[in-house]
């Protein structure tokens, strides 16, 4: 008899055990997905900037070009 409840208490444990991994994979894989996501609009935000400063230094060249040849 003690033999069966040392068994079911055991199981008991496991099957506690199992469940809070089971959630812990859940959140993780739902961490996951969200540091992806932002690190998707980060890497977008980034290529933004990027061409924003492309066009910048690009208006600074056609001002330098205009302003030598008004000279």
């Amino acid at each position: 008899m003690l033999d069966m409840e040392c068994t079911e208490t055991r199981l008991s444990r496991e099957r506690d055990t199992l469940e809070v991994c089971e959630e812990l994979v859940t959140r993780i894989d739902e961490l996951k997905a969200e540091t992806r996501r932002i690190w998707d609009e980060m890497e977008e935000e980034r290529r933004m900037l990027q061409m924003a400063e492309m066009w910048r230094e690009e208006k600074v060249r056609v001002r330098l070009r205009d302003a030598k040849l008004s000279l």
